[in-house]
């Protein structure tokens, strides 16, 4: 059916739309920390732990009465997380600077703040993200059709959408537009990905 076909290539957005994310905060924080093997350890860390979290919570949202909708939302609140980390961003780099200063050359304290500042930053995005797969597994479950046993493939289309999000960020959108542009089109997809969802979800 024409809405399934939808479904896979909003879920393809949704994965190429996370890791430009992820692609763009190693970037940001490799000049915040100052080392980019500390900002790719604490940007991972978060990043991969809150999509875990996601996934435990998920257990809840796919039980809604309307899965479909609460994708979308979920979406729509990933773009909107997006906007305002990147306020975050731009205090960041005092906030930290004073902190190293403060804790001097204690190398623990300063992975430890490290690590808090990635948390406070990127736990709330990446917990949406990870709740976006239950969402429509959860969808997907309750169609009368064949739908429900092609999960394994929605989570295929995902990663694959991922792995162009990833290429596309670090050698192709990175290369000829600003990092400012890059976060836009991110934000963007989110926004595009969650208001064709609630348009579908009308539609059903």
């Amino acid at each position: 059916m024409i809405y399934r076909t939808v479904i896979y290539l909003l879920f393809f957005l949704s994965g190429s739309s996370a890791l430009i994310y992820q692609v763009l905060w190693v970037r940001s924080f490799s000049l915040i920390f100052r080392g980019s093997r500390m900002a790719v350890t604490s940007v991972l860390s978060v990043f991969m732990g809150g999509l875990a979290l996601g996934g435990y919570l998920g257990k809840y949202t796919d039980r809604h009465s309307r899965p479909l909708k609460i994708y979308a939302l979920l979406e729509i609140g990933i773009g909107v997380a997006a906007i305002l980390l990147l306020g975050v961003l731009k205090i960041y780099p005092d906030i930290y600077v004073a902190f190293a200063r403060l804790v001097g050359n204690d190398l623990s304290l300063l992975a430890m703040g490290r690590l808090l500042f990635a948390i406070i930053a990127l736990l709330i995005p990446t917990t949406l993200m990870g709740l976006t797969l239950p969402a429509l597994a959860g969808f997907a479950d309750r169609q009368r059709d064949s739908f429900g046993r092609y999960l394994s493939f929605l989570y295929g289309i995902n990663t694959f959408g991922a792995v162009v999000g990833a290429l596309s960020a670090g050698f192709v959108l990175l290369r000829f537009f600003t990092v400012h542009a890059t976060y836009g089109l991110a934000i963007a997809i989110s926004l595009l990905v969650g208001v064709l969802a609630l348009l579908l979800d009308k539609q059903i």
